[in-house]
């Protein structure tokens, strides 16, 4: 898996019958786990990303699952946007020899760590436009209707800029 894949609204956003080496892999709102290790009778998964980047707002949710024996999972550095409860593996009983490698950046003490809110230049006004897309242009810039300006309450035809999930800065 080159460059960077993401996966949006799906049950688990990567399952693997084998082996797979991956670069960067995106997750939006899995709802059963980011990543699964899986067991079949010819392969057993064996997984390595360099990067693994989690939105979620899943109180619940799940980094990695493991459903079979002698699996294993290595991810080198995380973005982790959920909530401090997520859970970060979970073994399917009777399942054996598994075996889950995590950078610092992924999990500490055990639970997963929170990515901080990055600052984003020039600083504009950062707003949380719900379920509002972006337009397809390169520049991500999207001009606000009344009705939208006012449910997040900004001026009509207010400029702002998508960044990521639903996060947006004022442009104009």
């Amino acid at each position: 898996m080159t460059g960077t894949v993401t996966v949006e609204d799906s049950r688990v956003s990567l399952k693997v019958w084998g082996a797979l080496v991956g670069d960067t892999l995106v997750s939006r709102n899995a709802r059963d786990g980011d990543v699964a290790a899986l067991q079949s009778p010819v392969a057993t998964g064996n997984i390595h990303l360099r990067k693994l980047i989690v939105w979620n707002e899943d109180p619940n949710g799940l980094l990695v699952g493991f459903q079979g024996d002698g699996g294993i999972v290595r991810i080198d550095d995380c973005e982790l946007h959920v909530p401090p409860t997520y859970r970060v593996s979970w073994i399917k009983p009777g399942a054996k020899n598994t075996k889950l490698i995590l950078g610092p950046s992924c999990v500490q003490r055990g639970k997963v760590v929170v990515a901080p809110v990055k600052a984003i230049a020039p600083a504009g006004r950062l707003v949380d436009a719900g379920q509002l897309l972006p337009d397809g242009s390169k520049y991500g810039l999207i001009t606000l209707g009344a009705k939208w300006a006012a449910k997040i309450k900004l001026k009509a035809n207010t400029v702002v800029r998508h960044l990521d999930g639903f996060r947006y800065e004022v442009v104009r």
